[in-house]
């Protein structure tokens, strides 16, 4: 959790490696209000990413498709 400027917070909270590159991965929100309003913010964020309500990226769901697809033809 971040100040960019007055009231006006970057929250980001990690969502692991990248099990093809490697790279960290982050899911990044913007919140307009106070401290405390960005601290609530931020726990939310965090309770979204641990219940793994946070959607999986087009790359990965691509790789899940391309590995459904060989397994299909290998029946």
């Amino acid at each position: 959790m971040r100040e960019m400027r007055p009231d006006y917070w970057q929250l980001r909270v990690s969502l692991g490696r990248d099990p093809e590159t490697g790279k960290p991965r982050y899911r990044v929100k913007s919140v307009k209000g106070s401290k405390r309003t960005a601290q609530r913010a931020l726990a939310s964020l965090v309770t979204e990413v641990d219940a793994g309500k946070v959607a999986p990226s087009a790359e990965s769901v691509s790789r899940l498709l391309d590995q459904y697809i060989d397994h299909l033809e290998h029946l």
